[in-house]
């Protein structure tokens, strides 16, 4: 896509402002990719947290287990959201919203949100114990 470095720069400032401002949470966790980890690791702070491994929800491809202590964000943004290119660093954090910015959207994501529905939980094969935190389960997935 012609645009995806956008998108996964505002999936992530969406994710990130969710978790941490308006769910209070204090990591992230991902499966992705073997080739992609050096991506994660680089751009967005993100720590490996597991071996390499089969995933069952891709067929088996091999997949890495990252968390990302939202706190390396918070700062991030604290420092350079919301600057774009003129920051010159190799880092996505500055594509993010500002500081001053973020609490407008966590206030839309708070009124705007809604659990996951019988068919979301469905769709990405949730069930037994997993449905207890649809949404981290649901992002993590989503993510990889």
């Amino acid at each position: 896509h012609a645009h995806s470095k956008t998108l996964l720069v505002r999936l992530f400032n969406f994710i990130y402002i969710f978790t941490r401002r308006v769910r209070g949470h204090d990591d992230f966790v991902i499966e992705v990719n073997p080739r992609h980890v050096t991506y994660y690791r680089r751009l967005l702070n993100f720590a490996i947290e597991g071996a390499e491994r089969p995933c069952p929800r891709v067929n088996g491809a091999p997949a890495v287990l990252l968390r990302l202590d939202l706190a390396i964000p918070e700062r991030e943004v604290r420092r350079v959201g919301g600057q774009g290119a003129t920051a010159g660093e190799r880092t996505l954090y500055h594509y993010f919203y500002s500081w001053l910015e973020e609490g407008a959207v966590a206030e839309f994501l708070a009124r705007h949100h809604r659990g996951m529905s019988k068919e979301d939980i469905g769709y990405f094969g949730l069930d037994g114990a997993e449905t207890e935190r649809p949404q981290a389960v649901a992002v993590a997935a989503a993510a990889s």
